[in-house]
């Protein structure tokens, strides 16, 4: 009878592990750019509609300066270009739970959330890749959005349950993946991440009045629960299929699509 093999030494399963995180780490840098296909629209679409709110209201001719540079679009106009309302989601505009996403209260708010768009849309679409990055955004934001319509937040608008999707995703695949992460991108997607997942609800829970904390909440919950199921590009051994990705995308995108379109069809 055969024996069985003897087991690896510590010194083979180190360098194993080395080798590992090297090809992650080669990987994961290949595909890193500063403003990637995905993140790059999704933050135009941020942009967009508050370029077209600030070119409607001309805050400048009223309180010059000062106006303009701190301006927030009036209730009635975030309404009207499809932010989410309670009553009206009820009654069947289910697209603002959509729409509202890409709305915001001010150009200060706007500014944040493109910032946190920019920085975790990079991350995660090194990480899983431009349609799988627009499925989770999508659904991340939709989470965020349920929760705020289900805890009768009364209106709402903003891509900040989006981004803790994003946050929540990337802090999750940390974890699930840190023996084959690289020391460096390991610590920024557990420590730091999650170091921004607490500081954000530190302060929402400080700004209360003014921010929805149920949609980061909803928004985190959906990312750390999409997670396990979103294959990687940057894992060698995973090799996610193109044509998923694709779909992926797709889906994201017509749901991008329905609650703009919703949106557009009363402005």
């Amino acid at each position: 009878m055969s024996q069985p093999p003897p087991p690896p030494s510590f010194e083979a399963v180190l360098l194993h592990r080395s080798m590992t995180q090297r090809a992650v780490e080669d990987r994961f840098w290949s595909f890193d750019r500063a403003l990637p296909p995905a993140t790059a629209a999704l933050t135009l679409l941020c942009l967009a509609p508050m370029a077209l709110l600030y070119l409607s209201e001309r805050p400048w001719e009223d309180g010059g300066l000062g106006a303009a540079l701190g301006y927030s679009p009036s209730a009635q106009a975030l309404r009207a270009m499809g932010g989410r309302v309670t009553g009206l989601v009820a009654r069947g505009q289910t697209w603002r739970l959509i729409s509202g996403v890409f709305l915001h209260g001010g150009l200060l708010h706007l500014t944040l959330n493109v910032l946190g768009i920019v920085a975790m849309g990079r991350l995660a679409e090194a990480i899983w890749g431009p349609g799988r990055m627009i499925l989770l955004f999508t659904l991340s934001g939709l989470g965020g959005a349920i929760a705020s319509q289900l805890a009768g937040v009364p209106r709402s608008v903003g891509a900040s349950g989006a981004i803790f999707g994003l946050l929540g995703a990337l802090w999750a695949f940390g974890l699930l993946q840190r023996a084959s992460l690289p020391h460096t991108l390991g610590v920024v997607l557990r420590r730091g991440i999650g170091a921004a997942i607490l500081l954000n609800f530190a302060l929402g829970i400080t700004l209360w009045m003014i921010v929805d904390n149920f949609a980061h909440l909803g928004g985190l919950i959906v990312g750390i629960t999409i997670a396990p199921f979103l294959r990687s590009r940057a894992l060698p051994w995973e090799r996610p299929s193109p044509t998923l990705g694709l779909l992926a995308g797709l889906v994201g995108g017509a749901m991008i699509a329905w609650g703009l379109l919703g949106a557009l069809s009363r402005w």
